[in-house]
């Protein structure tokens, strides 16, 4: 036991323990303010789309802000950035239908009573029909 306690190469390697845990420990506590960082700004992204999503669906009205672009233009790109392609599609989808929405209700006020209108063109690779986007008397 004295020739272990006698080590001149003690300290050493108490000191080199010392590190290697507090980097550990400084890498664990980095991997979790990345992670939280990424939540933040994809969930800044996903609230944007869910206010801008139920205001087209709640009050058809209220899309008339926007002019002819859409809400989600100015996000697409870190969308693709943050979540990838999967989400990227469904906001594509998004703003796809978003303008059709803001067509139809374009083209409602502008129909005279008992008239007809012709529902927008659905996603691409859906049938028309009723219930997503074909035509309706």
């Amino acid at each position: 036991m004295d020739c272990f306690l006698n080590n001149p190469n003690l300290p050493t390697a108490l000191i080199a323990l010392l590190v290697a845990l507090i980097t550990f420990n400084q890498y664990r506590v980095a991997k979790a303010k990345l992670k939280l960082d990424l939540f933040e700004r994809r969930f800044n992204i996903f609230h944007k789309a869910w206010t801008s999503l139920s205001e087209a669906v709640i009050d058809e009205s209220k899309i008339q802000q926007y002019g002819f672009w859409s809400p989600f233009n100015n996000d697409l790109h870190e969308a693709s950035f943050l979540f990838g392609k999967k989400v990227t599609k469904y906001l594509d989808k998004c703003v796809y239908q978003w303008n059709q929405l803001r067509t139809y209700s374009i083209e409602k006020k502008s129909v005279p009573p008992g008239g007809h209108l012709i529902m927008p063109h659905p996603w691409p690779g859906q049938n028309a029909s009723p219930s997503n986007g074909g035509t309706r008397g």
